[in-house]
């Protein structure tokens, strides 16, 4: 009797829920390979990186930048890509990359709006606090599916791994679609399982959890959870940014590289929105272990002096996984093998929601039999 009303209660929020978490899934495959896809849709970006000119250093590329724009520039990538700070003109800060050897701005990219879009779908359906917590209850139910399924499937010879993990392509119709769900859910279990959890981490703003991050998906899709909680005070930024006391960039990268170190590899800096605020400077170095093992450290941007310096070997393996909780969400944690697993995981989301509804259906108009 329990298992048949779990039974019910896991078809019945597959079916309704699980559009949620098709369109969830669908859109993180696309989002996983955004940056490679943004390269190679705009060859002068590929060009400008692959260029043997040296880049501009960051203080004088954002003094040109701040020059030739008219703008306050808010945040500064290694990789060239920079966020203006609000202004009467903008009301949210715009994602732009820059030539770091030229300092000339690219403008919108071929590609960026649609990954854009396809990024608010993934975080909240592109419907705001609503899709917000659509997609967070989706998360916690995902965790459930995972856990009601392997127990609905769990089979008498459960160390036969073959029972487990093999297709039985002879089955027809409704026992094959029956089959494919329970066989392609335990294969991608674990996989749903790092994402919901993750995700669910991510998306409700704890610690650390809006941390731009240097590579993977936070190119792009990074910024609309750095943003979330900031739109209703963005006038009194930009009136408070106006009043700020001008910053010595060249001494402010001079005391951030050197509190870095030799090794400095990918950086993002962020630089304060109101006064008395410290600059910050999230890095990796040539010797990090993921593209996620962020250290920190803040520097006063009037005196230069470092407030704070958090490196990513020296905190608690607890720590760890918490700051690298984006590298876990999309597999970069693992290398290119995890960003790979969690884009197929990722991709064959909508099927059990397709293979759910046909299950459904097919039971709802199944003729009971004649009693003899």
């Amino acid at each position: 009797m329990w298992k048949q009303q779990l039974f019910r209660i896991h078809g019945f929020i597959g079916i309704t829920l699980g559009a949620v978490l098709a369109i969830v899934g669908l859109t993180g495959a696309i989002l996983c390979f955004q940056d490679e896809l943004i390269v190679l849709l705009n060859p002068e970006l590929a060009h400008s990186q692959d260029s043997h000119s040296a880049p501009l250093p960051p203080s004088e590329l954002i003094a040109r930048l701040e020059e030739s724009s008219g703008r306050k520039v808010s945040s500064l990538w290694s990789t060239g890509r920079v966020l203006f700070a609000p202004s009467a003109d903008h009301i949210a800060p715009i994602a732009q990359y820059v030539d770091r050897s030229t300092g000339q701005l690219y403008g919108r990219l071929t590609g960026q709006a649609f990954f854009e879009f396809t990024a608010q779908l993934h975080h909240h359906l592109a419907m705001g606090f609503a899709g917000r917590l659509l997609t967070r209850i989706g998360a916690i139910m995902q965790v459930f599916f995972v856990i009601s399924g392997l127990y609905l499937r769990w089979p008498r010879q459960t160390l036969n791994w073959r029972v487990w993990l093999t297709l039985n392509a002879s089955r027809k119709g409704r026992g094959f679609l029956r089959e494919l769900h329970y066989v392609l859910g335990t294969w991608c279990a674990l996989f749903y399982l790092l994402s919901a959890l993750t995700g669910l981490y991510w998306s409700i703003g704890v610690p650390h959890a809006d941390a731009l991050q240097l590579k993977g998906n936070a190119g792009l899709s990074g910024n609309y959870e750095s943003l979330r909680h900031g739109r209703p005070a963005q006038r009194t930024t930009e009136r408070a940014t106006n009043n700020a006391l001008p910053i010595d960039y060249t001494m402010l990268w001079t005391h951030l590289s050197r509190a870095a170190g030799p090794q400095l590899g990918e950086w993002n800096l962020r630089l304060p929105a109101t006064p008395g605020q410290p600059a910050m400077l999230f890095y990796l170095t040539s010797t990090s272990a993921n593209p996620s093992a962020l250290s920190e450290v803040s520097v006063d941007t009037q005196t230069g002096q470092i407030k704070a310096h958090a490196r990513y070997e020296d905190q608690p393996v607890a720590d760890r996984l918490l700051i690298s909780n984006f590298a876990l969400h999309v597999g970069s944690y693992f290398g290119i093998a995890g960003r790979i697993a969690l884009f197929v995981a990722s991709a064959c989301m909508p099927l059990f929601f397709v293979t759910g509804w046909m299950l459904y259906l097919t039971r709802k108009h199944r003729k009971p039999k004649t009693a003899l």
